[in-house]
C-alpha cells in the first residue's frame, strides 16, 4: 500500500500473510523554512523564503552596494550586528533573518584656521569637524529616508564668518559649486550625493576709520584696521593754519604740546571698534 504527500510517495509492503487486522499512521513533520530579507542598499542571498531540510544547515551571505554598509543584521529578531554572514545549523524549525542597509557619504572641508566647524546630522548633537589635515567626515547614513546635514561656523576671536562656497561632487567625479552663502550655518540634503566638498574661510575683522576735515589741511592713514591691530594719523594743515585739534569719536585727543602747531600725529592702538 502507500500514499502520497505534494510529490514524495511513501509506500509500505504489507506482510504476505495476514491473520489480523493492520493499522497504519502516517505522521508528518513540516519542513522548516527561512525567510531572509534585506532594506535598501545591499542584498542577502539566498533570499526570499526556502525551505530546508529537516537538521540540516543553510549559509547566508549579506552584501552592500557600492557606497553602502551593513548597519545590522537581525536572526529572529535578535541583533546579530554588523556580519557579513549567517550559518543556520541544525535547522529544525522555521527562522527568519534580516539584513538592514545604511548609506556612506564622504564631507571633506577646506584646510580652514582661525575658528571651528560643527555639525549635526538629522537634527541630532552638534559635533566639532576633527582638525586632522583632511578634515574628512565618513558619515552613516539611515537608507530610505531624508539625511540632512546642518554645518555651523564660529569664527575665532577677532575674526569673522569669510565666504562660505558649498561645492560637491557627482558621481561622474564632475565639481559643481551649488550655493554660495553669506551665513554662518547652512543645512544641506546629503541623498542629493555621496561626497560633498565645502570651502569656508574666516576673515580678521577689519574695523572703518571715517577721515574727515574741515578743508583746511590734510588727514592722512589707513582708513581700515585689523581688530586689536593699531594705526598711525598724521595731520597737517594747509598752508597759514594750524591745528586747532583732533577729535576722536566726538572727543579731542590733541595734546597740549601740539595746540596751534603745524602738524601733529595720533596713533589708534588695540582698535576693537569702529
Amino acid at each position: 500500500m502507500g500514499w502520497q504527500n505534494g510529490n514524495t510517495i511513501y509506500s509500505q509492503t504489507l506482510p504476505s500473510s495476514v491473520e489480523t487486522d493492520i493499522s497504519f499512521t502516517a505522521i508528518y513533520r513540516k519542513i522548516p523554512v527561512i525567510t531572509s530579507r534585506a532594506s535598501a542598499g545591499g542584498s542577502i542571498t539566498p533570499s526570499g523564503t526556502n525551505e530546508v531540510a529537516y537538521g540540516s544547515s543553510q549559509k547566508y551571505t549579506i552584501t552592500p552596494d557600492e557606497g553602502c554598509y551593513i548597519k545590522k543584521v537581525t536572526v529572529d529578531g535578535v541583533s546579530k550586528g554588523q556580519i557579513d554572514s549567517f550559518d543556520f545549523t541544525d535547522v529544525i524549525s522555521d527562522h527568519e533573518i534580516y539584513a538592514e542597509f545604511g548609506r556612506l557619504c564622504n564631507v571633506s572641508f577646506s584646510d580652514y584656521s582661525n575658528g571651528k566647524i560643527l555639525y549635526s546630522i538629522n537634527g541630532g548633537e552638534y559635533k566639532e569637524v576633527p582638525g586632522d589635515n583632511k578634515h574628512l567626515l565618513i558619515l552613516e547614513l539611515d537608507t530610505g529616508k531624508t539625511n540632512t546635514l546642518e554645518v555651523y561656523a564660529i569664527a575665532g576671536e577677532g575674526y569673522e564668518f569669510g565666504r562660505q562656497s558649498l561645492v560637491y561632487y557627482s558621481e561622474g567625479g564632475s565639481k559643481q559649486t551649488i550655493e554660495k552663502i553669506g551665513l554662518p550655518s547652512v543645512t544641506i540634503n546629503l541623498n542629493a550625493s555621496r561626497n560633498w566638498d565645502f570651502d569656508i574661510s574666516f576673515e580678521k575683522i577689519v574695523y572703518p576709520i571715517t577721515l574727515e576735515t574741515d578743508g583746511n589741511g590734510t588727514l592722512s592713514g589707513a582708513e581700515g584696521v585689523n581688530y586689536q591691530e593699531s594705526a598711525v594719523y598724521t595731520v597737517t594743515p594747509n598752508d597759514h593754519y594750524v591745528i586747532k585739534d583732533i577729535l576722536l569719536d566726538g572727543t579731542s585727543v590733541l595734546s597740549e604740546s601740539e595746540l596751534n602747531g603745524t602738524s601733529a600725529q595720533y596713533t589708534l592702538q588695540n582698535v576693537n571698534a569702529e
